[in-house]
């Protein structure tokens, strides 16, 4: 796929220029190169504290930033080969999070529990969506992905995912320990980055978290 960008630039923490995605013009949908794929690791799930800031970063990139007000369902991948962390806050595109729903109708509990301090480890339920693997060639923003001001910026190799007519990014090392490639109907054709044994336990995220 040719992406379209808009003539403008976004600056992203480090004072790197993001080129701004126009998404309007482009048709991720029915792009005849998107594929199909779907997480398949385990998820940490807890509920944030008021004024708790939520980085998500890939490498020294700022990825996207928000400030709970308290309850806000946050999420936690841990990225191998090192263990650190990725956390974000599902939000849609008012900014309003939206957690708690995605969990509801996408992951199985299998550990702990979402209002304990101590949070819960979610399963993922097979769910393959559309995506556009590694589509991105160049820093991009998709400007205001959260509501005005909060966007969300992309590093070269990240995928797109379609969600109907949303469309959102992957940056390339969460979506290799996160994510397989599969059909239509859901069956793994090549799979996420495989852990190490015992990667993915609850004592593992909570141990990580009060560092």
């Amino acid at each position: 796929m040719t992406l379209r960008y808009t003539n403008e630039f976004i600056n992203d923490a480090r004072g790197i220029p993001h080129a701004v995605l126009d998404m309007d013009k482009s048709d991720f949908a029915n792009d005849e190169t998107a594929t199909y794929g779907m997480k398949t690791s385990p998820v940490f799930a807890f509920r944030g504290k008021a004024g708790q800031e939520v980085i998500t970063s890939q490498g020294e990139n700022t990825e996207t930033h928000f400030v709970c007000k308290g309850g806000e369902v946050v999420f936690a991948n841990i990225l191998p080969p090192d263990g650190r962390l990725d956390v974000y806050t599902p939000r849609d595109n008012a900014n309003n999070p939206t957690g708690e729903q995605i969990l509801k109708d996408a992951y199985d509990l299998i550990g702990g529990n979402l209002d304990d301090p101590r949070g819960g480890l979610f399963r993922p339920k097979p769910n393959p969506t559309k995506i556009l693997l590694r589509v991105i060639k160049q820093p991009t923003v998709i400007a205001n992905a959260y509501g005005p001001g909060n966007h969300v910026y992309l590093e070269p190799e990240a995928t797109l995912k379609i969600s109907g007519t949303s469309v959102s990014g992957i940056n390339p090392i969460a979506f290799d320990a996160t994510w397989a490639l599969t059909d239509a109907e859901g069956n793994i054709t090549s799979p996420a980055r495989p852990p190490t044994p015992n990667y993915y336990n609850i004592e593992r995220f909570q141990q990580i978290l009060a560092r």
